[in-house]
């Protein structure tokens, strides 16, 4: 059986361990909030992701800021070192992403300041949340949509 799990959570001695209840709630409520029709001026900011871990096979969802450039989406991990999500994308990766209330298919893939094409995805993000903090090294997450995925 597939589950979807929203992101929350983390592995610990064997057992997954939430990162706390109430980021949880407040992730799944924001999911559903962006799934319906009241999504308004939340879906400005954010879009929700639904990736497949590559080891583990589960899939995980979850919302995200983003900048976009037509149908091209720029996510930048808060706090990458502390997160796994974007690791399962170092290769592209078909995934799917929850846009004005409808699920679409895409391919995402994360980028590294060594990564050729990172600086002009860089430079969209940080036009669209100036104010975001980035490091140096931070990475960025690329998605493209794929209508005929």
């Amino acid at each position: 059986m597939n589950r979807t799990t929203t992101i929350g959570a983390r592995k610990h001695g064997g057992r997954v361990q939430s990162r706390g209840p109430v980021r949880a709630v407040v992730d799944r409520f924001v999911v559903a909030l962006l799934a319906s029709p009241a999504r308004g001026r939340l879906a400005r900011s954010l879009v929700v992701l639904r990736v497949r871990g590559t080891r583990t096979g589960r899939v995980f969802q979850f919302p995200v800021q983003f900048a976009r450039q037509g149908d091209t989406f720029v996510l930048a991990p808060g706090r990458p070192a502390a997160k796994t999500w974007w690791r399962n994308l170092r290769k592209p990766a078909s995934i799917r992403v929850l846009v004005d209330g409808e699920w679409m298919p895409g391919v995402a893939v994360a980028l590294t300041p060594a990564d050729t094409d990172y600086l002009p995805f860089r430079l969209a993000y940080r036009r669209r949340w100036p104010t975001v903090p980035l490091t140096a090294t931070n990475p960025l997450v690329v998605v493209r949509l794929a209508p005929g995925l």
